[in-house]
């Protein structure tokens, strides 16, 4: 079993026995039931802590607690031995209290804090002695406590001066300590920042409460010891209201205690509010700031990013900022990623308290900070493929045109000089009567030469159309809608001339368009639309055919879809069976 189970299986025994020891001596019902009840509450609260959060000492402090307080318990138990170590070593759950007050939940102890820690359990240890080895009862008081059970312990001679100097000096130091604490509640509470205060307010109300009692119950103690009298003169019906307020604090202590640590369990909420803030598509370095700002209720964040190319730190502008360094009342979380700084975050000091919140905000941060490096290396990544993809294009239309040329200006104007030489042959040869066999022959070579000259002039259009190099997109969209053999209804406004790359986009959207329409829609008619809308130049060309088209199955709308996104354009295509096809194409104009 575990070390949760044993000790509280252990410690829920302990407290039957105490309270069967109580019923036996005779104890008040109601005031067993009541300190029985109390010891359970600490038990129980440790149990429910120590389940919620292990990693917290809450939970076992809080089981040695129930422990202590069923200790203290067999004080006015009558049972030699028995009596004596619970009257010597009562009240010992104060000290542990004081303790979780001032560390809950992670934080540790200051110079200060230990010292009076210190100094509160060596005068609880050396007053536990003084009791244990000197005090023993029907030597101290023959007459009233004659038949009460002698102290085994007391070793020492019975001295009642020393005992009560003993008792005195060290209740004073007790109670001195009690009111430190009490301060140190206070001070932790004013420099606590929000998140740690909405944690800390249930532990820090018990706590201060507890140890103010503490710090009253025994300078009571004491003014009795030194004056023979309590330190307030209460009537008898005010000294049960007082025994109530001071039980009641004590009663606070497990449930505070308790309550925090739910609280810190759900302290983990700013962290998953970020998670979903930083998935947002805001403005990245910026926004992690101003978010963290806000879920840690701390104004003061700088969150720094290190820049390896330049070897410098930044901030969310950009711009170059010292290294962030530690100070009393800044701190550092410092993100690496194989051992090389990736951000630091600084901030108020306060929020080390809470050491699992920090870390639960780091790795949300670190997670935010590798997203998005990665979708940055994935941005870079495509703008490359994009800008490849456009100087592929851009150099496959450059030589389309080169060839274009050298087929007009080389091959073609070769076979126009051997047409008009070879009509000059056949002149020549009518003239000095040659066989109407030859000539019928030169003309037949003719027809064949101008045939070859036509399907080179189609070629060299097909390949990049002179009319759009030099007159532009709408007579080059006029021409192909000449040629179309399907009836075209033109609606152009473009208002002049637009980049190369757009029309040469523009004019293979319209020629393939108007390719399908000839060739599969089986269409009536058909409309092509040119037009600037935001900027953009957008493409239709429609036709009230059969339907069906897809640009999956087609090797032409695949090659246009790669045109066209060059350009961080956009083409669709909608096509239904029986309703005509659809070419949509919207090209952005630089």
């Amino acid at each position: 079993m575990s070390a949760r189970v044993v000790s509280g299986i252990a410690v829920f025994a302990f407290a039957i026995v105490t309270a069967k020891v109580g019923l036996d001596a005779g104890a008040p019902l109601r005031f067993l039931l009541l300190e029985t009840l109390l010891g359970l509450t600490f038990l129980v609260a440790g149990k429910l802590a120590w389940r919620r959060r292990p990693d917290v000492r809450t939970g076992p402090a809080l089981t040695l607690c129930a422990a202590l307080w069923f200790l203290g318990s067999y004080g006015p138990s009558g049972i030699a031995g028995l009596s004596m170590i619970g009257f010597s070593f009562e009240r010992y759950y104060d000290v542990v209290l004081a303790y979780l007050v001032l560390t809950f939940p992670d934080r540790r102890l200051n110079q200060l804090s230990r010292l009076v820690l210190a100094a509160l359990a060596a005068n609880m240890i050396l007053r536990s002695l003084a009791r244990l080895l000197i005090y023993d009862p029907p030597a101290f008081d023959p007459v009233g406590c004659s038949e009460c059970a002698p102290n085994p312990f007391a070793v020492l001679s019975p001295d009642a001066a020393l005992l009560e100097s003993v008792e005195a000096v060290t209740g004073i130091l007790i109670v001195t300590a009690y009111l430190v604490v009490v301060g140190l509640v206070i001070l932790r509470w004013r420099g606590a920042a929000a998140p740690s205060r909405r944690i800390l307010r249930p532990v820090l109300l018990a706590g201060g409460a507890a140890a103010w009692a503490a710090a009253y119950q025994n300078a009571n103690l004491v003014s009795g010891l030194i004056f023979d009298r309590p330190l307030v003169a209460f009537e008898e019906l005010w000294i049960e209201i007082e025994a109530w307020l001071l039980f009641g604090a004590r009663a606070l202590i497990p449930l505070g205690f308790l309550a925090g640590v739910f609280l810190l369990r759900a302290a983990h909420g700013p962290a998953a509010r970020l998670a979903v803030e930083f998935g947002t598509d805001r403005d990245r370095p910026e926004h992690i700031e101003s978010a963290l700002r806000q879920a840690l209720a701390d104004p003061s964040i700088e969150v720094r990013h290190w820049d390896a190319e330049q070897d410098r730190w930044t901030d969310a502008q950009g711009r170059q900022v010292s290294p962030p360094e530690e100070t009393d009342v800044r701190a550092v979380l410092l993100l690496e990623r194989h051992g090389t700084p990736v951000a630091a975050v600084v901030h108020d000091a306060v929020l080390l308290e809470d050491p699992g919140l920090l870390a639960s905000v780091g790795a949300v941060l670190r997670l935010s900070i590798d997203n998005d490096r990665l979708s940055a290396q994935v941005r870079r990544q495509l703008e490359e493929v994009h800008a490849s993809r456009a100087r592929i294009l851009a150099a496959a239309d450059e030589e389309r045109r080169g060839i274009e040329r050298d087929l007009h200006d080389g091959a073609q104007h070769r076979l126009l000089g051997i047409s008009m030489s070879l009509q000059d042959v056949r002149s020549q040869a009518a003239s000095i009567g040659a066989p109407e066999v030859l000539l019928d022959r030169l003309e037949l070579v003719a027809v064949e030469l101008r045939e070859a000259m036509r399907e080179m002039r189609e070629l060299a259009r097909g390949i990049h159309p002179a009319v759009l190099t030099n007159e532009g997109l709408e007579p080059a969209v006029r021409t192909l809608a000449r040629r179309c053999t399907v009836p075209v209804e033109l609606g152009i406004d473009l208002n002049g001339r637009l980049p190369a790359p757009v029309e040469t986009a523009a004019y293979y959207v319209v020629a393939e368009g108007l390719t399908n329409v000839a060739r599969h829609s089986h269409a009536t008619r058909s409309r092509v639309q040119l037009g600037l809308e935001n900027g953009s130049l957008v493409v239709e060309v429609s036709d009230d055919g059969s339907g069906g088209a897809s640009p999956v199955n087609g090797s032409g709308l695949r090659g246009l879809s790669d045109r066209v996104a060059a350009l961080d354009g956009v083409l669709t295509v909608t096509s239904r069976r029986s309703g005509g096809t659809c070419l949509r194409a919207e090209i952005p104009r630089p």
